[in-house]
């Protein structure tokens, strides 16, 4: 029989809030960050079991000019779900803390990635109970500004930061569809650095 465990996934927002369960309950415990950093856009996950590290996962999802820093916290989503899959002595309780999904937002799918994982997880862990809800903010916290953050912006700098595809669920092993917003802000940016040149081309 499994042992007994609670997970907390911790992703935060803006704003203020207590957690729905505290750091020191948790068996398993997870930092996620998202980050626009030097040009590009990644994100991270660092898990924590019993109060030590024990895995990290970054992906660098590409350029700022490709993609939208709110892809990055929903691939953080994916990626802390995921680990917690892989895991065992999860049977009890499961507390996500997640952005508010209701809404539907550019990136809608990868949403719909996260919620796929979740039923994976669930039958991996049959007994599972699982709650969703919103936990603004790390108040409280201590693993992310000193691992997740940090993580999340290595990511961001370089793919080669990237941790093994294989402890990426498969919907992350190839790059993501570029995000219709990031590329209508870049054509915008070069129609207006063209009209700026051709303005101070003009006699």
């Amino acid at each position: 029989m499994q042992q007994a465990g609670t997970l907390i996934l911790k992703y935060g927002s803006a704003g203020t809030g207590k957690p729905l369960l505290k750091e020191e309950q948790a068996d398993i415990l997870a930092f996620g960050d998202g980050s626009g950093y030097k040009g590009g856009v990644g994100a991270a996950v660092v898990m924590y079991r019993n109060g030590k590290e024990v895995e990290v996962l970054r992906d660098q999802l590409g350029a700022e000019e490709d993609h939208e820093v709110y892809k990055a916290e929903c691939v953080r989503m994916i990626l802390g779900l995921h680990a917690a899959k892989r895991m065992e002595g999860i049977d009890n309780m499961v507390a996500i803390t997640a952005t508010d999904t209701a809404t539907t937002r550019p990136s809608h799918y990868l949403l719909d990635y996260f919620h796929g994982i979740l039923r994976e997880l669930r039958l991996v862990h049959p007994r599972i109970k699982v709650t969703i809800s919103w936990v603004p903010g790390h108040m409280g916290y201590t693993g992310n500004k000193r691992e997740a953050d940090i993580e999340a912006k290595k990511a961001a700098v370089a793919a080669s930061q990237n941790s093994p595809n294989q402890k990426h669920p498969q919907q992350l092993h190839k790059p993501l569809p570029r995000s219709c917003t990031s590329v209508v802000m870049t054509y915008r940016k070069d129609l207006e650095c063209q009209h700026a040149e051709e303005w101070r081309g003009s006699p």
